[in-house]
């Protein structure tokens, strides 16, 4: 299974691993422009639900957490808004690496 936030859960485990650590030179030089593109994805990723009145939400997404069978009895997992999608980008605004949205 491909799942579609793993370079927003990375990068998110990256920054708060190297800036705990002090290394600046490092989230400066190396992590910051991968941040960016991973952020720049996550926020185009959002999609407005129209079961919600247009709130924002992750669409497509996988959530191996939530599988079912669909109409063929294939057990499937595609979804929009999965708890692991809502859990990466909650550690990205909680540590101020999107202020964007």
């Amino acid at each position: 299974m491909v799942y579609v936030a793993h370079g927003g859960r990375g990068c998110a485990y990256i920054y708060l691993n190297a800036s705990a650590m002090g290394a600046i030179a490092f989230l400066r030089d190396r992590a910051f422009p991968i941040m960016i593109e991973a952020a720049e994805f996550l926020i185009d990723w959002f999609v407005p639900d129209p079961t919600t009145a247009g709130e924002l939400t992750t669409a497509p997404s996988t959530s191996p957490e939530n599988t079912y069978l669909d109409n063929t009895g294939y057990r499937a997992s595609l979804c929009k808004g999965s708890a692991m999608d809502i859990a990466i980008t909650r550690i990205w605004t909680c540590h101020g690496l999107m202020p964007l949205l």
